[in-house]
């Protein structure tokens, strides 16, 4: 018939606001028909009359995909169309109004809601501040219960927290500067546990600062180095020749990779306690880096770390505070006070940040 998502009949109209309306067949006027106003973050498709539709800035573009799947109940309650991934409508939304979807799940899930009325499951895990006593006690914060705890290194060794086997969860490791080996383990140690290397190799030289990335974009953790503002990195777990080598920073920058550009492969970024300034490139490929950006974050002290805290797919700063035993993390690379931050910790505690998996999760 007439209007074939929605009709209206008679004026005032209806006002529609955070809704697809798309893909929909009619006879005349496939979307909908009769007067419509936009309350704001909506992806209509066609408004070919006898459709009225008077559109907002905040607005889908006329083009966007919704990319629905097929109607049914996939394990829920009610039918429903879930969004598929790569759907315009993931975190397209504003305010989302109310605190579940239609199915029940929390909106939202991600930096924002979606458009429409089911809130898509992100398979982005957001990461997590985790701190690691001189002693080699991790701790993962679980809010509302005790600390998830577990012993992994010797004292004076540095922590090391990456995805080394691809799998999508962060698990220790730890650099021993008194030998040059990395340890690392793809296993989680038990709560209250002991955890065991599962492989080591020779990496470095006495003097290096050993830190971490994907730097290929395979999924897979490997170790980078910093030797007096030289940067070398391997994209494999063993005692080989750096894949990649070049110059950023001053000698006394702690570097750190990351992705801050969400394109799924990390770069390099450098912290200098003097001045708590970060500088940051997104081109390893030539023998002298371009700064790409760089931001103010934290006060003299702070001990810096970095990871994607809201799952946008870029990495962010964070800074573990000891004088306030205080967590702070910025949503942007950008100067600016923290976003969030929430008290924790022991002072002289080190920051690692990644994916755990630890349930339930820390907020």
């Amino acid at each position: 018939g007439e209007g074939g998502g929605l009709r209206v009949i008679g004026d005032p109209g209806v006002t529609v606001t955070g809704t697809i309306l798309s893909g929909n067949p009619g006879n005349a006027g496939q979307e909908c028909s009769g007067i419509l106003t936009s309350g704001g973050y909506n992806l209509v498709g066609s408004t070919a009359s006898p459709c009225v539709y008077t559109g907002d800035l905040t607005d889908l573009p006329a083009l966007s995909d919704p990319m629905l799947g097929a109607l049914g109940f996939n394990g829920e309650a009610t039918e429903h169309h879930a969004l598929m991934v790569g759907s315009d409508a993931i975190d397209a939304g504003g305010a989302c109004g109310l605190a579940v979807d239609q199915i029940g799940a929390t909106r939202p899930d991600g930096p924002a809601c979606d458009v429409g009325a089911i809130e898509a499951l992100s398979p982005v895990m957001a990461d997590d501040v985790v701190l690691v006593e001189p002693n080699g006690l991790w701790h993962i914060r679980v809010p509302g219960n005790d600390d998830y705890t577990f012993f992994y290194g010797n004292p004076g060794d540095v922590p090391l927290f990456g995805d080394w086997d691809g799998d999508g969860f962060d698990t220790p490791g730890m650099y021993r500067p008194s030998n040059g080996f990395a340890y690392l383990t793809d296993t989680l140690p038990a709560n209250g546990g002991v955890g065991v290397a599962e492989f080591d190799f020779f990496y470095g030289i006495p003097g290096d600062q050993v830190f971490w990335g994907d730097w290929d974009g395979d999924g897979d953790d490997s170790l980078g180095i910093s030797r007096g503002g030289k940067i070398y990195l391997a994209n494999t777990n063993a005692t080989v020749v750096a894949d990649l080598e070049f110059w950023f920073g001053l000698p006394t920058d702690i570097a750190y990779g990351a992705d801050l550009d969400g394109d799924g492969e990390d770069s390099v970024i450098v912290y200098r306690q003097s001045n708590s300034f970060a500088y940051y490139t997104n081109d390893t490929s030539l023998g002298l880096a371009p700064t790409d950006g760089e931001l103010f974050f934290g006060i003299p002290g702070d001990q810096f770390t970095i990871g994607d805290w809201d799952r946008d797919l870029v990495d962010t700063p964070g800074v573990f505070r000891g004088s306030d035993t205080t967590v702070y993390l910025k949503n942007s690379l950008v100067t600016g006070p923290a976003d969030n931050s929430y008290v924790w910790g022991t002072a002289g505690w080190t920051p690692v940040a990644g994916v755990h998996g630890v349930t339930p999760p820390p907020v």
